[in-house]
């Protein structure tokens, strides 16, 4: 069975009246083993209990290909100290200082995003990489940032918005392994990213099925997903903005609050992370057999996130409520 988390902030600490004993008990409660930590800077005396923090979410770095000297746009908003970077030796430095302190936070792993979204306006002038390319520019970003500091935990690469690793690129991922094969990497399958890009499929049946496709070819490949970022966007609640829509605003603003908003806005519209529940879910998670499952909720509140948890939870055990039975 993989051991069970789900996505925190240091901010949900609020949540609870009694803090992170709050925390402590709704594990427990919900049957997990601790939570996925977005770290935004935390330290061991600001984070939840360190026993609880089985994993911690690195920072977005955003837009860094032109500090690696490539004309190429990135449609993603970086975290402020990464987009304070000037040179590519401060990116690879500012990299390493967050490795080494989410190293006091003494996680089993750290995630990493790991792909670009390249801007696709038509007669733009962007330049555009390719998954592969792209991946062997992030293979060196990685290689500079663990030779000043190799981190004690594992570094795990989750698909993104974009091109990268992922199953839309299973080659170029193996290769990019390969290629840090002497480094503690893997990966992570989220598969609400990976269903985003495919809107046609618009039922938890569905869903579930395309969970279990997807595992059989990464086993086919010898792929190993260590982690599952567990969750999905009905296409229902997508507004009818497209991403060549939200690009074309993007890249008619030069001013980087102005895009940065518009990146905001995009994906807390088109990424919700809402609860997977299916009868199907189970077989289909167990035929991936992750060794962690993160139950990553976009909730607002805490009643959300425990009722959120709980409909995932159940889907994910084998439990079968009775009124979500014959689901589709």
């Amino acid at each position: 069975m993989p051991i069970e988390l789900t996505n925190f902030t240091v901010w949900g600490r609020q949540w609870f009246e009694d803090g992170w004993e709050g925390l402590r008990r709704f594990c427990a409660e919900a049957g997990l083993d601790g939570v996925e930590l977005l770290a935004s800077g935390a330290t061991p005396e600001t984070a939840p209990p360190l026993d609880l923090v089985r994993g911690v979410h690195l920072r977005s770095i955003g837009s860094w290909l032109p500090l690696a000297g490539l004309d190429v746009a990135d449609f993603v908003d970086g975290d402020g100290r990464y987009a304070a970077c000037t040179t590519y030796e401060r990116l690879v430095e500012t990299r390493a200082e967050e490795l080494r302190q989410v190293a006091t936070l003494t996680p089993d792993y750290a995630v990493w995003h790991g792909a670009y979204a390249p801007v696709h306006v038509g007669g733009d002038g962007y330049l555009s990489l390719s998954a592969g390319q792209f991946l062997e520019h992030l293979a060196r970003l990685v290689r500079d940032v663990c030779s000043l500091y190799r981190p004690p935990y594992r570094l795990l690469f989750e698909n993104a918005y974009g091109l990268g690793i992922g199953p839309a690129a299973l080659d170029e991922t193996a290769a990019f392994l390969a290629h840090l094969s002497d480094l503690p990497v893997g990966l992570v399958l989220d598969i609400g990213h990976h269903l985003n890009t495919r809107r046609d499929l618009d039922t938890p049946r569905a869903a579930c099925a395309e969970l279990k496709r997807v595992a059989q070819t990464w086993h086919q490949r010898r792929l190993k997903a260590n982690a599952l970022h567990l969750h999905w966007t009905p296409p229902q609640v997508v507004p009818p903005q497209s991403p060549e829509q939200a690009m074309r605003d993007f890249a008619a603003r030069k001013d980087a609050a102005q895009r940065a908003d518009i990146v905001s806005v995009y994906f807390e519209r088109s990424d919700r992370h809402f609860p997977l529940d299916h009868p199907d879910l189970a077989e289909a998670v167990e035929s991936l057999a992750p060794d962690y499952v993160v139950h990553e909720m976009g909730a607002l509140s805490l009643d959300d996130h425990r009722a959120w948890l709980a409909r995932q939870t159940a889907a994910m055990r084998g439990v079968t409520e009775p009124s979500r039975r014959g689901r589709v």
